[in-house]
């Protein structure tokens, strides 16, 4: 099912300082980083649960989602369009 994030549910995202915990240096957004956020908001309080990122790379969410739940991360890891060679 396809839903889009509305404008208010994006503010709420950023009020709740979801972007401090996952990129605490203060850097400039980009599109990736909402996209980490939003999900990380609504998977964050997810407990128990088997979570798999596909084509992850250099995931930026697993970590968090680990100290709760089983992850995967399903890569090749051979360098194809810029990705990684080796796991992280």
């Amino acid at each position: 099912m396809l839903r889009f994030i509305t404008k208010k549910e994006y503010w709420k995202i950023i009020q709740d300082g979801i972007e401090e915990q996952l990129h605490p240096s203060g850097k400039p957004w980009h599109l990736k980083d909402i996209q980490d956020a939003v999900a990380a908001h609504y998977l964050l309080p997810t407990r128990g649960l088997k979570i798999a990122e596909i084509g992850g790379g250099k995931s930026r969410v697993l970590q968090s989602l680990s100290e709760r739940n089983d992850v995967y991360n399903i890569d090749k890891f051979d360098g194809s369009n810029n990705g990684p060679k080796k796991k992280f």
